[in-house]
């Protein structure tokens, strides 16, 4: 991260680095800071560089092969002579030798101040899908763009981490020390349990349990859930609605699987767009009233064959309006 910081500083970094480095400093208060102090420690020093532009390197290299030959040359003399050094040469090496101190300065200071930036915590934000393994044993899969914030080891009664946008936890069991996860409105309690949880840009909480039991706590509010059980939370009308759901497509960006038995295409195509991150549309409404029965493995299949699969089934058409948008047309019948 700080060869990225170097590089937004100085202009060299790239457009998606520079939206990488964005979205990090977007995770945490620590992060900005932390930047915020790289970039203050940039001014300074470059507010100490002013023209004409001085290579430090050079210059003293320059300065020691003088002072090798005029030394060489006074020797072969035998006489004894003050070295003279031209002004202007010695305004360089002066500006040279600053610059240096203050580099020195506040490199120190900076790695002082880093240590006590991160603390005891990582962040991540996700590129892309990735697994985490935390300290306990515990397993995150994050999904594109989510952010997480944990310790690097658990050393207080509980496990407790922070998480926006969405992620599949596997908690590893520990009797004696609860499993504790954050989100921007609300919480979440466990002692070893598999779920999904959510926290969209709608203003809304979303969690499925796929096993074990799990407490869900915001504001006054507490609900107990189980395996199957979904509930979602509607921050801005402190709302909560609970159901049992009788798939678990809605993790199929994590486990790869999609399970349809007798299942309307409008709700086909919603689950499929969510596992690939796409949108898909149909081109008359009634083609949504369609079922589709079947189990498909996305593990080594790209959105193009899965809705080839369906296409062939039901006897339509797909096009593909973008990388990652679909039409499907058709007959009703």
């Amino acid at each position: 991260m700080d060869l990225l910081i170097n590089k937004y500083l100085t202009n060299q970094a790239s457009a998606s680095e520079r939206r990488d480095l964005e979205l990090w400093i977007s995770i945490s208060t620590k992060n900005k800071n932390y930047f915020e102090f790289q970039k203050r420690m940039w001014d300074s020093a470059r507010m100490s560089r002013n023209e004409p532009k001085i290579n430090v390197e050079d210059a003293l290299a320059k300065f020691k092969q003088r002072h090798q030959i005029e030394t060489k040359d006074l020797k072969l003399a035998g006489e004894v002579k003050r070295m003279r050094v031209k002004p202007l040469v010695f305004v360089r090496l002066a500006a040279a030798c600053i610059v240096l101190l203050i580099g020195t300065y506040f490199t120190y200071n900076f790695i002082q101040d880093k240590s006590s930036i991160d603390s005891n915590n990582t962040f991540i934000a996700s590129l892309d899908n990735q697994e985490v393994k935390l300290q306990d044993g515990t397993s995150v899969w994050l999904r594109k763009n989510a952010k997480l914030s944990y310790p690097q080891s658990f050393s207080s009664k509980t496990r407790s981490v922070e998480i926006q946008g969405e992620a599949f936890f596997d908690v590893a069991k520990d009797k004696n020390k609860p499993f504790v996860v954050k989100m921007s409105n609300s919480i979440i309690e466990v002692l070893g349990t598999k779920f999904n949880i959510k926290s969209d840009s709608n203003g809304k909480d979303e969690i499925i349990v796929e096993e074990g039991h799990v407490r869900f706590s915001a504001k006054d509010s507490k609900k107990e859930l189980f395996a199957s059980d979904k509930l979602v939370y509607n921050i801005k009308e402190s709302l909560i609605e609970t159901s049992h759901v009788k798939n678990f497509n809605a993790l199929a960006w994590r486990n790869k699987s999609l399970v349809f038995d007798d299942v309307k295409l409008d709700v086909v195509i919603e689950d499929i767009g969510n596992a690939y991150n796409s949108t898909i549309t149909l081109e008359n409404p009634c083609l949504g009233a369609k079922s589709f029965s079947s189990t498909l493995d996305l593990q080594s299949k790209s959105i193009d064959e899965v809705l080839m699969v369906l296409s062939s089934a039901l006897n339509l058409n797909i096009k593909t309006l973008t990388k990652d948008t679909y039409h499907i047309f058709g007959e009703c019948k």
